[in-house]
Formats: structure tokens, sequence, C-alpha cells
């Protein structure tokens, strides 16, 4: 049991660190999407601020909007170069693709008994067969303090095999310890005291386990809905900066209004990935704490 949790647990870095190089890729590619969209913004934004023509507080307020994203673009380049160490770091080698199927990893019936089988996770059956292996330690040494009973046979014959003076006897010998320095007293509390101790790590790993899993299926919940609403927002953003588009080139709105609308788009686009990363990690969480991580993979 200790030697499957080990596994899940190996299996669940590796898995962590595929998801987490995905998502950076994904992130840097999706910034460096809406950076050439708003190339030619910014090239105006620089025109303007460079003749010194227009409202400035609205120049202003447009270039702190690009140096917010340039910022995010330095910030998404430097995490996917840390997760393409972490990555390497357990394969060896960066992989060509980083797409796999998050499918498997969607599979509800699978989930589902992965977050209701918390009495047959590794951790907990390992800890529960180490209380068994304590109270049959406590045992034994019980059986310390108990008369041993059994056959015994003794004979006694002179030099030569003569009959004479020979000494022959069958039958049952008990035996006790009448005392003992107390030795055989403090062995059994301190096996009681282990047995006691190792019912309590068994009970703690449950719980967390138990806590665990249960953490992991309201996570799962509240991600799902997360996701949904950072999509609608995706959408009334894509929605909201072709109007922004439309009133700019009539001079309704400003490149700071086409700016921030630009930024907001990114932010609940950038939201989704980020959740879809997330979910893929909970339920993979949830299945090495199962033990069930190893099936996916066939390990």
């Amino acid at each position: 049991m200790r030697f499957l949790l080990k596994k899940n647990e190996s299996a669940l870095k590796a898995a962590r660190a595929w998801v987490e190089l995905r998502r950076y890729v994904e992130l840097s590619d999706l910034i460096s999407t809406r950076l050439s969209v708003l190339e030619p913004l910014i090239t105006q934004l620089e025109t303007v601020a460079d003749a010194g023509i227009g409202d400035v507080s609205q120049v202003a307020a447009a270039q702190r909007t690009v140096a917010m994203i340039r910022m995010t673009e330095t910030d998404i380049k430097g995490k996917l170069d840390q997760a393409r160490v972490n990555y390497k770091n357990i394969f060896g080698i960066l992989p060509k693709s980083v797409e796999f199927s998050v499918e498997i990893f969607g599979d509800d019936a699978m989930l589902d008994k992965a977050l209701s089988i918390e009495t047959e996770a590794p951790a907990v059956i390992s800890e529960h067969l180490k209380y068994k292996a304590a109270l049959a330690q406590l045992s034994s040494i019980q059986a310390k303090d108990r008369y041993s009973v059994g056959f015994e046979s003794r004979v006694q014959r002179p030099f030569g095999g003569s009959s004479r003076d020979s000494d022959e006897s069958f039958g049952l010998v008990a035996r006790k310890t009448i005392y003992d320095g107390k030795k055989l007293e403090s062995e059994i509390t301190y096996a009681k005291a282990q047995a006691e101790v190792q019912l309590e790590s068994m009970r703690a790993t449950y719980r967390k386990v138990s806590g665990a899993l249960n953490s992991s299926r309201e996570r799962i919940n509240s991600l799902k809905v997360a996701n949904r609403l950072a999509k609608k927002n995706a959408a009334n953003a894509k929605e909201e900066i072709v109007y922004l588009r439309q009133q700019l080139i009539i001079g309704q709105s400003t490149l700071d209004s086409v700016l921030n609308a630009e930024a907001r788009l990114y932010e609940a686009e950038s939201k989704e990935i980020n959740f879809e990363a997330d979910t893929v990690l909970v339920k993979m969480e949830a299945l090495a704490s199962s033990g069930m991580l190893v099936e996916i993979f066939e390990l």
C-alpha cells in the first residue's frame, strides 16, 4: 500500500509539471496573440504621445494600460521558463507538443468513485494494516504472561546402554515466570501505547484523506461555475471591443477604452485557461489520493 501511494504521488508530480507547462504555453500564446492585435493601436498611441496632441490624461491612462499588458507578458514568460525547467527536471527533455487528452480526467464515473472511496485509499489501508500489526504485537507480548503448557519427555540411560538406573519420563509440564522485575509489564504498557498511537494515526490519516476528497469535490464544482462565468465575460468583452473600435473610428471612444477592453478580454480568456488547468489538477489530486491515478497512466 505504501508503494502504491508513492507511485501515485510520483505520477501526480509528473502530471502536475505537464499541466503547468501546458498552462503557461497557452497563456504565453494568448498574450502574444492579443499583443499582435493591439500592435496597431499601440503604434497609434505612441504617435499621439510623441506629437503631444489629444487629451494628456487619456494618453497617460492608455500608456499605463499598455505598460500593464507588457508587465503581464514578462511575468508569463518568466513562469513559462520555470515550468519548462520543472518539466525537464522530471522528464529529461521538453515535449514537442504540450497537448494531452484532458478527457481521461473527465470520466465522471471514475472521478465519482475516486471521491467516495476514502476507506480504500492506499494511505488509509496502510495505516490500518500498521494498526493491525501493532495489535498483533501487543497480543504476542501479552501471551508471555500466561502459563506455558506442553508435552515433554525425558530419557536418561547409563553409559553403554545399560538399563540399570535408567530414568524415563513423559507427561505435561506447565511453566510461568513468577517475577521478572516488571519487565513484562512495561513491555505490555509500551505495546498498548504503540497500538493507541497507531490507532490515532489511522484516524488522522482517514480524516486527512476524507477532507482532501471533500475539498476536491467542492473545488471542482466551484471551478466549473467560475469557468462558465469566465467564458461569458470573454464573450461580452469581445462584443464590447467590436463596438468600441467602431466608435473609435468616428471619435466616440478613446484608445484607452479600447485598450482597457482588450485587457479585460485577455483577463477573461486567461482565467478560462487557468480554471481549466486548475480543474485538471484537482481531479488528478483526487485520483492520486484514492490510488487511481496510476491506473489512468497504466503504471
